[in-house]
């Protein structure tokens, strides 16, 4: 019998992969490796989102970044104040130096996780770079030695005297606090350079020395000077204020032989009255312009103008009276500011070197123009006709002010009655006021047809100026 050999069937298992799934995982190993380029890419460059002061870094090297700041760096400038407090700005510009960003911007790189560049999509970094400074120590030297302080601190001698001058006042040298220690401050302003600071102290490199008697008297004196000189108050003239400075105040000390502050024999200073009088008299030269002024013209020039009823005019008497018993009060010399409005014998509507202000009217009788300004502004132009020179009833000239104004006014003379619907007077019975009778307005008309003294205008024109006029508006007439 035939032996029937089983048949054993061999199945392959065929492994089927899912098509989306290995999309998926190749886009993702896609993904991935863009990833790690860029990360690669950021690992020596500032990542997304990189801003150094307002340069926005992203992808910028750490030796990109220095040149550029380099051209961006202003020349290092610092502040040095010495024992008096004064203040000298010493500028680096004729030095020679080298500085360099790398050393913080290397160290702001390290900082930055390369593989999180992506953070910087979503989210700013900031931070400013600082600067290592080599300064030339030859070229520093040379700047140092001009310093003022420093070049007075070398060649000084050892002396305690005050000064006087009419350009600076009084001024106190004291030799005695002067020895300074010239090397261990330059060694310290030197690292001060280095590190790019803005302000340097020399007070603190100064060696107190002892003052003899006379000295000592010298340092009292002062010490009461000092006080006087620092005076608070302050003249508000309106749109300026006049400070009593310390050289106006010397200026007013009584001086001996050697220019040093007379005292009376209670101790006091001693005033010099014709200082004071000298200064009220110059306040009232700036700021007086009742019956005399300068006036800068539509036209373009400047004309003197005399005569009128409208200016400023301070009281002398009074200012001078107020200085002889201010000056000395403690409650001017206490560090507050004491602004003082002087007293006036008359007073514009402004107050200041420039009274007359921003609303005005102007006649230009040389050109018979009339002018109308509102806040500094030309609101009004016209030809105009003024009164008859030939008959000698000129247009008076000068700085005079609207006293009164109507419509619909008879205008009464020895010889006229004149009806008008605009009367703005401004000096005695001479205002301005309309001419509808009037073809023509301008010119040479004024000398053979000019009236009693007033500015005649078109109705048009005198309307609106008078809607808009109010009293006490300032008139020049020149």
């Amino acid at each position: 019998m035939q032996q029937v050999r089983p048949i054993y069937k061999k199945s392959r298992e065929r492994k089927e992969y899912n098509p989306a799934l290995v999309a998926v995982l190749s886009v993702a190993g896609v993904l991935l490796l863009c990833y790690l380029a860029i990360s690669l890419y950021f690992s020596h460059r500032f990542r997304p989102g990189t801003w150094v002061g307002d340069y926005y870094a992203t992808g910028a090297t750490p030796e990109e970044l220095d040149r550029w700041l380099k051209t961006v760096t202003p020349v290092p400038v610092i502040s040095v104040k010495d024992g008096d407090g004064n203040v000298t700005r010493v500028v680096l510009s004729d030095i020679r130096y080298d500085y360099s960003y790398r050393e913080d911007l290397d160290l702001q790189l390290a900082r930055q996780f390369p593989f999180a560049w992506i953070v910087g999509l979503f989210e700013e970094s900031r931070f400013e770079p600082e600067c290592n400074l080599e300064p030339n120590e030859e070229d520093l030297r040379k700047v140092w030695e001009e310093i003022p302080a420093v070049r007075a601190s070398a060649g000084q001698d050892a002396a305690y005297r005050i000064e006087y001058s009419r350009e600076g006042g009084y001024v106190l040298y004291n030799g005695k606090t002067t020895d300074f220690q010239e090397e261990e401050a330059f060694a310290d302003f030197l690292t001060a350079v280095k590190r790019r600071h803005s302000d340097f102290d020399l007070s603190s490199y100064y060696t107190a020395m002892t003052l003899s008697e006379s000295e000592q008297q010298l340092h009292n004196l002062w010490s009461r000077l000092d006080w006087f000189l620092n005076c608070d108050l302050v003249y508000d003239m309106g749109a300026e204020q006049i400070p009593l400075d310390r050289v106006r105040m010397a200026s007013f000390l009584q001086r001996d032989r050697d220019d040093m502050p007379r005292i009376s024999e209670d101790g006091s200073f001693l005033i010099n009255e014709e200082a004071l009088k000298s200064f009220v008299e110059e306040l009232c030269e700036s700021y007086n312009t009742y019956g005399h002024r300068m006036f800068q013209t539509t036209r373009g020039d400047l004309v003197e103008v005399n005569g009128g009823t409208y200016g400023t005019l301070l009281d002398g008497e009074a200012e001078l009276s107020f200085l002889r018993s201010s000056i000395m009060r403690d409650t001017f010399h206490d560090g507050t500011q004491d602004l003082h409005i002087p007293e006036y014998e008359r007073e514009g509507i402004v107050r200041g070197l420039d009274d007359i202000g921003p609303d005005y009217v102007e006649v230009d009788l040389l050109e018979q123009k009339m002018y109308f300004y509102l806040e500094g502004e030309l609101f009004l132009e016209s030809d105009i006709v003024s009164g008859n020179a030939g008959r000698k009833m000129n247009t008076p000239e000068g700085t005079d002010y609207i006293y009164y104004m109507q419509k619909n006014r008879n205008l009464v003379g020895r010889d006229y009655v004149t009806f008008v619907h605009y009367w703005m007077a401004f000096k005695d019975h001479v205002g301005l006021h309309d001419a509808y009778w009037r073809d023509e307005f301008g010119g040479e008309i004024y000398n053979p047809n000019g009236l009693h003294g007033c500015v005649n205008r078109p109705t048009d024109v005198a309307r609106p100026h008078l809607e808009n006029l109010f009293s006490c508006f300032p008139v020049i007439a020149h």
